[in-house]
């Protein structure tokens, strides 16, 4: 659905480029002169086209009048609105959540650079644990004194 929402968002945005037309809008559409992409086409594949859009404008009618098609569409576009309401409402609950825990991740990592810092100075502050010992007693290595022949 989220695909669908972020393609009609722009349809209930005030102003609008897009703009829904209903079925009784959309009665009469072509079917007196064709559009404009049609005008370059033969007069012979016009006549067959023209015929074929009043046609379709009849069919339309008798949806329109029989089957109560101008309710349908009517609630059809309010639930479409709805959820790209919806859609909107969520992607805005999703986006603040986001930043909340982009906060909570820059405090922990300042703590933790806080921490670090803290801990690298308590050591180099800090006395040795342990404490090196002298080897040379007078005696140099394994050597104690022996003269091997």
């Amino acid at each position: 659905m989220k695909v669908f929402a972020n393609i009609f968002k722009g349809m209930f945005e005030k102003p609008s480029t897009l703009t829904p037309v209903s079925p009784q809008g959309a009665l009469g559409a072509c079917t007196e002169e064709l559009d404009d992409r049609f005008r370059s086409l033969d007069a012979g594949v016009k006549a067959p086209l023209l015929k074929d859009m009043q046609a379709e404008d009849d069919s339309l009618r008798r949806y329109i009048e029989k089957s109560r098609l101008e309710k349908w569409f009517e609630g059809a576009f309010d639930l479409a609105k709805r959820d790209v309401q919806d859609e909107v409402n969520e992607e805005m609950e999703e986006s603040e959540a986001m930043k909340e825990m982009a906060k909570q991740v820059f405090k922990m990592e300042q703590t933790i650079a806080s921490d670090g810092r803290q801990a690298a100075i308590d050591i180099l502050r800090s006395k040795p644990r342990y404490k090196a010992k002298s080897k040379l007693n007078g005696s140099v290595g394994g050597f104690r004194g022996k003269l091997v022949r």
